[in-house]
């Protein structure tokens, strides 16, 4: 999308890179590489296994991350934002179906080219299609809580808490089961907006407890999704790693604080570098480019030892975050010119 990114206080924006690390690090630890199973720890837990279960503890926040600072800020509705994040989607979405194509690895049809044209309602990214929910819902649900009581503000946050983590995580309603869809986007976005109004200057010496209520959150999650793991059996893939965990909330709003308070001030390359995060996830788990990507890895990391794995997966992350944002700043150079007549002509004809 276009952004405005100068003005903005790099604090949140530095949240929002280390967000989308996160996302990059939860999926080549936990999806791209093999996962340590029940058998695995029963036959003795290695420093490797531990490890890789306490990386994805302490990078489970990054999604609800991304959401409190939208909801801290507030996303104020304008229809050629919609526009930019459709022809961002769009671009990549049919772009790089084509590249495959050229290069042999897919075969053309006119469907699947079509099927790529749909850059929201056919994608397989389910942040896209959630986050493109909220953003059509946040205009009304700014008007619903920005006027609310500070009791009134805790009444809702209690109800949403109960619909989305009594509800959806521990009973496994169908609403939100693993906070994988709007309904955990519209809770982290009130959260936010709580935030926004009362919930920093309520708390004293916020920026320390909130570092180590972040530390102390996902190491105690750590210890939940290795015990469950060890002794919890098929209740381990029902309730570790979701983003709707009491633990996972917790630690991510105390992780949000924790930039929250930084004294950082406006640093043009944070907010330049943040304002192109999001094509790292639209690039990388293109249905294209993921099984290619998680093939590589899985054929690279044979007979490596912890160390040399932690290292070479650490510099691929980089690797595939550097490119990302290279790409994107390319992408924008072809698509900025058209997105600025789309919101001049939208202006003209009075649709913003």
């Amino acid at each position: 999308m276009v952004r405005k990114y100068k003005n903005r206080d790099s604090n949140l924006e530095l949240l929002r890179i280390f967000s989308m690390l996160f996302v990059l690090v939860l999926h080549f630890n936990g999806l791209a590489l093999p996962f340590p199973t029940h058998e695995d720890l029963c036959q003795g837990i290695s420093f490797s296994e531990i490890s890789q279960m306490a990386i994805e503890s302490f990078a489970l926040v990054a999604v609800n991350c991304f959401i409190l600072i939208s909801g801290y800020f507030g996303i104020k509705f304008k229809l050629h934002n919609l526009v930019s994040l459709f022809i961002q989607c769009f671009f990549y979405s049919v772009i790089i179906y084509l590249i495959f194509c050229f290069m042999g690895r897919e075969s053309f049809r006119l469907k699947d080219l079509f099927y790529s044209f749909l850059a929201f309602s056919n994608s397989p990214l389910w942040f896209i299609r959630a986050y493109v929910g909220l953003y059509l819902f946040a205009p009304l649900l700014n008007r619903a809580v920005d006027g609310l009581s500070h009791k009134e503000y805790i009444r809702v946050l209690i109800i949403f808490a109960i619909i989305n983590i009594y509800f959806g995580w521990l009973w496994k309603w169908d609403i939100n089961q693993f906070g994988y869809g709007i309904s955990q986007m519209l809770y982290m976005y009130v959260i936010g907006r709580y935030l926004k109004h009362y919930g920093i200057e309520r708390i004293k010496n916020v920026h320390i407890k909130s570092f180590w209520g972040y530390i102390f959150g996902s190491l105690l999650f750590l210890i939940w999704s290795i015990l469950l793991l060890l002794y919890g059996g098929n209740y381990f893939d029902k309730y570790v790693y979701d983003y709707n965990h009491p633990i996972v909330v917790i630690s991510s709003i105390c992780l949000f604080l924790w930039f929250a308070t930084m004294k950082i001030g406006k640093e043009w390359w944070i907010n330049w570098i943040a304002s192109s995060v999001l094509s790292v996830y639209i690039i990388h788990m293109n249905p294209y480019v993921w099984p290619e990507l998680r093939g590589w890895i899985l054929q690279s990391v044979e007979n490596k030892g912890a160390f040399e794995l932690f290292i070479w997966v650490s510099i691929v992350i980089l690797a595939v975050f550097i490119a990302c944002i290279a790409i994107d700043k390319l992408r924008m150079l072809l698509t900025n010119p058209v997105e600025c007549k789309i919101e001049r002509l939208l202006k003209k004809v009075g649709l913003e």
